[in-house]
C-alpha cells in the first residue's frame, strides 16, 4: 500500500506543476484543485478502513473545502498588502477558524455539499480576477522535490493517524491546505499578488466540481464499492473540470509580458 502512495501522488503533483508553469497561474490554479491528494488518501481509508468510513471522511471532506475556501479568501485578501509569510498566516488562520465551526456541523451529504459550494462560490465572487501580474522569475530547484514532499506527507500522515482520529477529522483534515499552500506560495512570491489571486480564484471555481465529485463518492461507496464509487466521482470531476478549462472567462489572462518559470 505504501508503494502505491509513494507512486500515485508524486505523478500527479509533477503534472500540475509543470502544466502550471507553462499556462500560467488560472489555468495552474484549476489543476490544483484536482484531488491529488484528497482522493488517494480517501481511497486508503476505504481499503485499509473500510466502506462505511470512508463515506463519512468523504463527507467531511467537503466541509473541509469549505474551510480551504476560507484559506483562499483570506490569503488572497492578505496578499494585497503582504507578503507570503503573513498572507500563509492569515490564509491559515482562517482555515482553522472554519474548519473548528463547521466539525460540530450535522447535515448530511447534500448539506455539507451545499454549504461547500455557497463558501466556493462566495470565495469566487470576492477574489478579484483582474490586473497584470508580475513577470515569472527563475524558481529554485528544490521547488518540485518540496511540493512532491508536503503532498506525500499529507496522505501518509492522514492515513495513518485516521484510525485514531475516525472519519469526521479525517474528512475535515484531508483538505487542509499544505500542498495548495506550497503552490500559492511560490506563485506569489515569483509572479506576485495580482497572479497569487487569479491562481486562488481558480483554486476555489475548480474545487466546486470536486465537491460534487465528493458528494457523488460518499454517496456511492457504500451500495457501489470502491471502484464503481471512484470510477463514478473522478468521471464527474473530469468532465465539470473539462467545462471550466473550455470556459474563456475562467481562465482568460489578461494581455501581459510573461517570462515562464523554470526549472
Amino acid at each position: 500500500m505504501l508503494v502505491i502512495k509513494l507512486l500515485v501522488v508524486p505523478l500527479g503533483i509533477v503534472f500540475v506543476t509543470l502544466a502550471g508553469r507553462k499556462w500560467g497561474p488560472s489555468v495552474g490554479g484549476l489543476l490544483v484543485s484536482l484531488p491529488y491528494t484528497s482522493a488517494p488518501v480517501v481511497l486508503f481509508l476505504a481499503l485499509e478502513q473500510g466502506t462505511p468510513f470512508a463515506a463519512d471522511a468523504a463527507r467531511s471532506a467537503l466541509l473541509g473545502f469549505a474551510s480551504l475556501a476560507a484559506f483562499c479568501g483570506a490569503y488572497a485578501a492578505a496578499a494585497r498588502r503582504w507578503g507570503p509569510a503573513r498572507s500563509t498566516a492569515v490564509g491559515w488562520g482562517a482555515y482553522v477558524l472554519a474548519a473548528a465551526a463547521l466539525r460540530l456541523f450535522p447535515g448530511g451529504t447534500v448539506s455539507a455539499l451545499l454549504v461547500a459550494v455557497v463558501s466556493l462560490a462566495a470565495a469566487v465572487r470576492l477574489i478579484p480576477n483582474g490586473g497584470c501580474a508580475s513577470r515569472a522569475s527563475r524558481t529554485p530547484r528544490w521547488d518540485l522535490p518540496l511540493r512532491v514532499a508536503v503532498a506525500l506527507s499529507m496522505v501518509v500522515g492522514l492515513t495513518a493517524i485516521a484510525g485514531q482520529v475516525g472519519p469526521r477529522w479525517s474528512g475535515l483534515l484531508t483538505p487542509f491546505p499544505s500542498y495548495v499552500t506550497v503552490m500559492t506560495v511560490f506563485v506569489h512570491g515569483t509572479e506576485g499578488a495580482v497572479a497569487v489571486r487569479r491562481f486562488l480564484r481558480s483554486v476555489a471555481s475548480g474545487l466546486v466540481s470536486v465537491s460534487a465529485g465528493f458528494a457523488l463518492l460518499s454517496s456511492l461507496l457504500v451500495p457501489a464499492g470502491v471502484a464503481g464509487a471512484f470510477a463514478a466521482s473522478l468521471a464527474a470531476i473530469a468532465v465539470l473540470h473539462a467545462a471550466l478549462l473550455r470556459a474563456p472567462r475562467a481562465i482568460e489572462e489578461p494581455t501581459c509580458v510573461r517570462e515562464e518559470s523554470c526549472a
